[in-house]
């Protein structure tokens, strides 16, 4: 199977948090069930920014920030600033700690929270 990935650039972005009122919602139940992950485990770009690098809605995307990476999906929408990307505030985000984050496509699946759990240890 050929990987494409491979042959698409690094984007380097800076990277906003926004509070969305899921994730303070969450908090009254299970912070780990399937909708928690659809809706932290993403980073929202802009369609032109998307359409740049090549990028598309639902792809997998490593996101890196110094020594610290994830693999989350791509959401194209045009609530991101061109040349911006944003992220929920929830683990996903606390984890890269950072406002510059480097995006590459993958073909690997997004980071569970065990995974990411297991990092903080």
């Amino acid at each position: 199977m050929l990987r494409f990935a491979k042959f698409l650039r690094k984007l380097e972005i800076e990277l906003t948090t926004y509070r969305d009122g899921f994730q303070a919602s969450v908090s009254e139940r299970d912070k780990f069930d399937k909708d928690f992950v659809e809706r932290s485990a993403l980073i929202i770009i802009h369609p032109n920014t998307a359409k740049a690098f090549g990028l598309k809605d639902g792809q997998m995307v490593k996101v890196s920030a110094g020594e610290r990476s994830l693999n989350l999906r791509i959401k194209v929408d045009e609530m991101a600033p061109e040349n911006k990307a944003l992220m929920p505030k929830s683990i996903y985000s606390s984890y890269l700690d950072s406002d510059k984050v480097t995006i590459e496509p993958t073909d690997d699946g997004v980071t569970t929270q065990d995974e990411l759990l297991e990092r903080y240890r």
